[in-house]
């Protein structure tokens, strides 16, 4: 699930405006011509940076002379910023707002809920759990998705993974975006049992869902392994991870890795046959680590 998705519906924003990056050396000039005519159109005073913090100071320097040049001049985070050891992603971000002035309280920022659900969400999902007999006190929520193929792990572990969840009583829930869909729908007709709530047409939905989980006995985002260590512990994206109740920052996740050669490629897709960083993580590597944050025997 993209950022539109999970911000369109929470009248934090008013509009996007995409920026194509993957894309060959004259259709990126091309593309950069559009986005910076769009961008001087919008007349904007300002604009805030919450780019990767891995960006370098030479690509952020080139941010700055192109909005500054389409007319913006208030520019904040723009600029590179020294890592701390095992220093969250978000609380990174808010450091480059403080450098420039901008006082923050990061127990405020990063307090849950971080996005706002309403009550005809809540009735929603309710409503789809009792008509499939489901039983809300033991969700589990798997997210299955990513916009970069070389992060998927294999359709047919995650369906394994779901196997053992309802064997042990527990209620999978899969969450992603649109383009996840059919295979979360897959996935829970062969566990004959759970949700499908990946490409939710509500954002509030798709995030009562989680918290409907979160709230429980665990919160179980499977979603990808990142292929380098320093971001497992940027974004806490994790195989699994325990309830986390202070918002994504918070929590201790359970990450699990499996280290190859070619670690922190970055590549959108895998050129090394046997795609090793995602298939070399087993069913029973995962199973063990989720089983002990469940309380059941692996």
């Amino acid at each position: 699930m993209g950022p539109e998705e999970v911000l369109r519906a929470t009248g934090l924003v008013d509009g996007f405006l995409p920026y194509r990056r993957h894309l060959p050396n004259w259709a990126l000039a091309f593309e950069t011509a559009r986005t910076w005519r769009a961008i001087r159109a919008l007349h904007a005073s300002a604009a805030v940076f919450v780019g990767p913090s891995e960006r370098s100071a030479s690509a952020i320097r080139r941010d700055r002379r192109i909005l500054g040049s389409a007319g913006v001049r208030g520019l904040v985070g723009f600029h590179a910023i020294e890592p701390l050891p095992g220093e969250h992603e978000a609380l990174r971000k808010l450091r480059r707002l403080e450098d420039d002035g901008i006082a923050v309280d990061r127990a405020d920022a990063l307090a849950a809920p971080l996005l706002p659900v309403d009550d005809g969400a809540s009735r929603r999902v309710e409503a789809r759990l009792t008509a499939r007999g489901e039983t809300p006190g033991r969700l589990v929520a798997i997210g299955i998705g990513t916009r970069m193929r070389s992060k998927l792990w294999p359709a047919n572990r995650f369906i394994e993974i779901g196997a053992r969840l309802v064997a042990s009583g527990h209620v999978p829930v899969v969450m992603g975006g649109a383009s996840e869909r059919a295979s979360a729908e897959a996935m829970v007709s062969a566990w004959g049992k759970g949700l499908a709530s990946a490409g939710c047409t509500a954002s509030r939905t798709a995030r009562r869902c989680w918290r409907r989980a979160r709230r429980t006995s665990v919160w179980t985002p499977v979603r990808r392994t990142w292929r380098r260590p320093s971001a497992a512990a940027r974004w806490c994206s994790t195989v699994v991870a325990p309830r986390a109740d202070n918002g994504p920052a918070g929590g201790n996740p359970v990450v699990l890795r499996h280290m190859v050669p070619c670690e922190g490629c970055l590549l959108p897709e895998c050129p090394v046959n046997g795609h090793p960083c995602m298939h070399g993580l087993d069913v029973d590597r995962v199973w063990h680590a989720l089983a002990g944050v469940l309380g059941v025997v692996a």
